[in-house]
């Protein structure tokens, strides 16, 4: 039932919005998926504490040329396949990272070839760039790390300092 209202909602306002924020609530992967195909006039998405429920046996990207800002605020990592298709100005992470949702970021960023901006806050720096599998395909103008790096700091930062001359 909570699909069919979903879905009739995005049919009829889908063209429509330019701006959605989703916070706090559980979803499955296939109402998220067709409501992103039926937004394309989306350009800002913020994602706020949802929750995937995994109905499809594989979560397929979905493409949309109009979706630039992406925020996502504790997510599950798997969210990111949504978006491997849409090329990104400016991606905005607030996650805890581990290494099974590294990989998930590292295989997303080597997709987004246009991205501007880049903001990760509360992510691990130390797991995120310890096997230097970070590939920098995008033309950064703005990077924001907020993050205590802790133990391991210089380690961390010359893995930091080699991402940014790639």
């Amino acid at each position: 039932g909570q699909h069919d209202y979903l879905i009739a909602l995005f049919v009829r306002f889908g063209l429509q919005l330019n701006k959605l924020k989703i916070s706090n609530s559980t979803i499955d992967d296939f109402t998220l998926k067709e409501m992103l195909r039926l937004c394309v006039n989306l350009k800002e998405l913020t994602l706020d504490e949802v929750t995937m429920v995994k109905k499809l046996p594989v979560l397929n990207a979905v493409r949309n040329d109009s979706l630039k800002v992406l925020s996502v605020h504790y997510c599950d990592w798997e969210i990111f396949k949504l978006f491997m298709k849409s090329q990104l100005t400016s991606l905005t992470i607030k996650n805890y990272l581990d290494e099974a949702s590294r990989k998930n970021l590292v295989s997303f960023l080597a997709t987004q070839y246009r991205l501007k901006e880049l903001v990760l806050l509360g992510t691990s720096l130390r797991s995120l760039f310890q096997h230097n599998d970070i590939v920098c395909n995008f033309n950064l103008h703005n990077l924001h790390l907020d993050n205590g790096i802790g133990k391991n700091s210089e380690n961390c930062n010359w893995n930091v300092t080699a991402f940014l001359r790639q």
